[in-house]
């Protein structure tokens, strides 16, 4: 099965998400602008990545030992992506740390559906 590159989807550009998110800050919290811009793009990033994902999934045999794992990160990712971001900031701040870990995890199963190796 071949999966054409949605537009957006950049390996290095959603590692640089992921460290902006993940990376500890001077302050506490992120102002609140940049959280919500950080939830929006990871989603989109995870939409793409699920997609990747789950086509390599569907190539693997039944009983194959890398459908588990997979598995579970997709399905996880699910779940992080239906959350709210509850309200305020703190929960908020939460919930784009959350995706940027499910991105993390769903990576490089997407990067093994395009072809490519992971470090």
């Amino acid at each position: 099965m071949t999966v054409s590159a949605p537009a957006g989807y950049d390996p290095a550009r959603v590692l640089e998400t992921i460290g902006a998110v993940l990376r500890p800050g001077e302050v506490p919290y992120p102002r609140p602008e940049t959280v919500d811009q950080h939830i929006r793009v990871l989603k989109g990033y995870l939409e793409s990545l699920a997609m990747y994902a789950r086509a390599g999934m569907d190539e693997l045999p039944e009983d194959s030992p890398e459908r588990a794992p997979r598995r579970d990160a997709l399905e996880h990712a699910e779940h992080v992506m239906q959350r709210s971001p509850g309200c305020g900031l703190r929960s908020a701040t939460s919930h784009s740390r959350a995706l940027a870990r499910a991105a993390e995890r769903l990576l490089p199963y997407a990067e093994k559906c395009q072809g490519r190796t992971w470090p």
